[in-house]
């Protein structure tokens, strides 16, 4: 009953460490994009941006926490790990640590990079050199965001751990060249336009933007896994019912 209780308390912390971080991945990416689209960063949009990396660096604390938990408890109840042995898990670990780099380089060098040019035009030259750091680092979040939430209500859909992981980065490939030619082409070389000032929401309102968005993505996510499972499911037993009539 206790392991049962602990099981439940872990999977609730679980829920809400992917809905923080996959809820503020999207939106920051989204304001991410905006505020380089007229060339000059504001320092509304760097608090902005500020704001949704600590929501994501709450989300992944939450995940990473939760994690080892779920780890310990099976450990103390049976004396053994299985997780570790699963490819899901394997590729989720892996794509949770690669999460977290792509979190201190965000930190470290593309929020000082902005703050040093707060209302400063960022003219193609100024940029050329960072368009892929910023490409990388803004594709990296979001599809390990998104990665980390399908293998978590899929379970990897018993796919081996390397077909998962090339998958994974088949999609960052696509990702960054898609970003890379978004700011290369749409925002950096073309002409530019008068800057307008642009109201921008409040960081709490951006906060519960972002917690419910990832809540919906949980919950619709694990509705669509539940609905393949169960078709599954009556695919497997319609299937086991014609092979027995077929014996008979």
């Amino acid at each position: 009953m206790v392991a049962m209780d602990v099981g439940l308390l872990l999977t609730l912390f679980h829920i809400i460490g992917v809905a923080v971080g996959v809820g503020g991945a999207t939106v920051s990416d989204v304001l991410f994009f905006r505020a380089l689209s007229d060339r000059r960063i504001s320092k509304d949009e760097l608090s902005l941006l500020h704001t949704l990396g600590m929501v994501v660096w709450a989300g992944l604390i939450i995940l990473i926490a939760s994690g080892v938990g779920f780890l310990l408890s099976q450990y103390i109840v049976s004396g053994s790990v299985t997780y570790l042995q699963m490819s899901w898990f394997q590729a989720k670990l892996t794509i949770i640590a690669i999460l977290s780099t792509n979190a201190l380089v965000m930190h470290w060098y593309i929020f000082p990079f902005m703050a040093g040019h707060l209302g400063r035009k960022l003219d193609f030259k100024t940029m050329r050199p960072k368009l892929a750091l910023f490409a990388t680092t803004g594709v990296v979040s979001i599809v390990s965001w998104y990665s980390a939430l399908t293998l978590g209500v899929t379970r990897g859909l018993d796919f081996s751990y390397g077909l998962i992981f090339n998958l994974y980065l088949v999609l960052l490939a696509f990702g960054v060249l898609v970003a890379y030619t978004i700011l290369s082409v749409a925002i950096f070389t073309r002409p530019t336009k008068n800057p307008t000032v642009s109201a921008h929401p409040r960081g709490w309102k951006v906060v519960i933007i972002a917690v419910l968005l990832g809540l919906v993505l949980v919950v619709v996510s694990w509705w669509l896994a539940r609905q393949v499972e169960v078709s599954s499911a009556t695919a497997g037993a319609d299937g086991q019912s014609s092979s027995d009539h077929a014996h008979h």
